[in-house]
């Protein structure tokens, strides 16, 4: 399990940026094609709520979560590691399941 993260912005964050029209255009554009923005690593209240949940230890939760999100990112051909190319997918009409 992995401690939590710190997250160095790749766009800049301020509204009023060039980049933040565009962000919250592909963020829009995930959350119509199904998908949610979702960490790679389940942070340790996602373990710990997907233990409750799921009446698992929590080194199994973060183990099926894991497990999930590569299942993910096989169906899609990789997509999900790579945003630029999961827009691509979306772009040309990829829906998720």
């Amino acid at each position: 399990m992995s401690g939590e993260k710190k997250v160095k912005p790749v766009l800049e964050e301020t509204e009023g940026s060039r980049y933040y029209g565009v962000a919250l255009d592909i963020v829009g554009a995930l959350g119509d094609a199904g998908f949610s923005l979702l960490p790679l690593e389940p942070s340790q209240a996602m373990q710990r709520e997907g233990a409750r949940v799921g009446g698992v230890s929590p080194q199994t939760a973060y183990k099926i979560y894991r497990a999930m999100c590569s299942s993910a990112s096989g169906e899609w051909g990789g997509t999900l590691e790579d945003p630029f190319a999961l827009f691509d997918y979306l772009l040309k009409g990829g829906q998720a399941h």
